[in-house]
């Protein structure tokens, strides 16, 4: 039977810390999203700038009013033709 830790987080600073590399794992961030997310956080840590977001709603509905500022695409068909030209090679 496995060994399962109840307090896998003892070996971090924190609990905190403990869940912040959770996400990170979790969301599959590279080196500098890390980064970036965890600068992102201190700033807001010490009320440098102020975040509104409390749910994945909140995102999308922010996303919803960008899109509704920008320029409208519009889809044009087109067609193309592509030709590919390539070497071969053989023995003999």
């Amino acid at each position: 039977m496995p060994i399962i830790d109840q307090q896998p987080w003892q070996s971090f600073a924190c609990h905190v810390d403990f869940e912040f590399t959770e996400l990170t794992h979790g969301a599959a961030l590279n080196k500098n999203q890390t980064g970036e997310l965890s600068w992102l956080i201190w700033k807001i840590v010490d009320s440098q700038m102020t975040f509104t977001f409390k749910s994945h709603g909140d995102v999308s509905k922010a996303w919803d009013r960008a899109a509704a500022q920008m320029t409208p695409v519009r889809e044009s068909p087109h067609t193309a033709v592509t030709l590919l030209l390539y070497n071969t090679y053989s023995r003999g």
